[in-house]
């Protein structure tokens, strides 16, 4: 029941060239590709079995035959609406994905912790019911938290880390099964350059990491291609002999991948606004999400958050440089309770506060 979160990584561009560009990767940009409303599709390839993974340094990647076999879509929810939060104090974010496990449908809860030094996984969570009057939970805990990346990072950036996952089953309080494994993961950012999906999903400037993980004592690679648009594959090498430049032989049900991850806002108007405005939401009260409006005068960075009636932060929907015009977001409240919530828009000076209301 592993989530590959991996997916929902993101990074700013530096230019360097006509056709190759290095991209860095900071909280900043991490935390605004899994504000609570994102959603992308993991696909998984389970036939590919040898890759062209370009070479060391200033490269380019060509993964347009990729396939989809299976694909699950994953959602990011405010964490402080998701059920299983008190297991996992100090999480700053949580990733929700529908599965069925041994053949009961259920519901997995991924929770993460957001920092500038890193992204850290700190365990999943699940509960469902396989029949009337019973409970199965299921529960991994990452001790201490894995470093899904060391931030910020850029070409040459290295880090390692070293946790044990220990997964607990149990039926109405009964354990059935509890089983540890132990990682020891160092990786590097060792190439970047221009990396091509299959189909429409276009063409995305990317950093190549290579990943050795010392599984329950067993060396493993792997390599993950991360795109400044949130786009990424992640492969398994068959062995740690594979090479590091050209094609080389990968596990076939090891591929996942998916394509960039849609922002939340879209642009619909060019026209320069005489000035900042954040709208009022619409519909209002709503269920469960609602549209925000806002302009931007003048080029620069834009931030909108949504609190509840604490002040608590419960969604970061935009986080970035904006060029001047007027722009539409959707915000979707699934998981959150009903109540009243405040929206704030910052950016040059500017800032305003509206209110909406979840009535479910």
């Amino acid at each position: 029941m592993k989530i590959f979160i991996l997916a929902l990584m993101c990074a700013v561009a530096i230019p360097f060239g006509s056709a190759v560009g290095q991209i860095t990767l900071t909280d900043g940009h991490i935390g605004n590709f899994i504000a609570p409303g994102r959603s992308f599709a993991n696909r998984s390839d389970t036939s590919t079995s040898s890759l062209n993974i370009g070479s060391p340094g200033a490269t380019s990647f060509n993964f347009s035959g990729l396939n989809t076999h299976t694909q699950q879509t994953y959602s990011s929810i405010a964490v402080g609406s998701t059920p299983f939060v008190s297991n996992f104090p100090g999480a700053t974010h949580s990733i929700k994905v529908d599965t069925v496990y041994q053949g009961v449908a259920a519901s997995v809860y991924q929770y993460l912790q957001l920092n500038s030094t890193g992204l850290r996984n700190m365990g999943n969570m699940a509960r469902a019911t396989p029949f009337p009057f019973s409970t199965l939970e299921l529960k991994t805990t990452v001790t201490p938290f894995e470093i899904i990346y060391g931030l910020p990072s850029t070409f040459g950036t290295t880090w390692r880390t070293t946790f044990s996952n220990n997964t607990r089953i149990t039926l109405n309080g009964q354990e059935l099964s509890n089983v540890t494994t132990t990682h020891d993961a160092t990786y590097r950012a060792d190439a970047y350059g221009p990396m091509t999906l299959p189909g429409t999903l276009g063409t995305h400037q990317t950093l190549r990491f290579r990943k050795i993980n010392f599984y329950n004592g067993i060396p493993v690679l792997s390599y993950l291609f991360v795109s400044n648009t949130g786009a990424v594959v992640q492969i398994e090498a068959v062995d740690t002999l594979q090479g590091n430049s050209g094609t080389i032989n990968i596990t076939r049900n090891k591929t996942t991948w998916n394509g960039p991850i849609v922002p939340l806002d879209v642009r619909v108007s060019d026209n320069v606004p005489g000035e900042f405005a954040l709208k009022q939401n619409y519909p209002n009260p709503f269920n469960p999400s609602t549209t925000i409006t806002y302009q931007v005068a003048t080029a620069g960075f834009v931030s909108l958050k949504v609190y509840n009636m604490i002040g608590q932060e419960v969604g970061s929907l935009v986080h970035e440089v904006k060029s001047p015009g007027t722009y539409k977001l959707n915000w979707n409240a699934e998981g959150m309770p009903s109540g009243v919530y405040f929206y704030t828009m910052q950016a040059d000076g500017f800032t305003a506060t509206k209110r909406l209301v979840l009535l479910k």
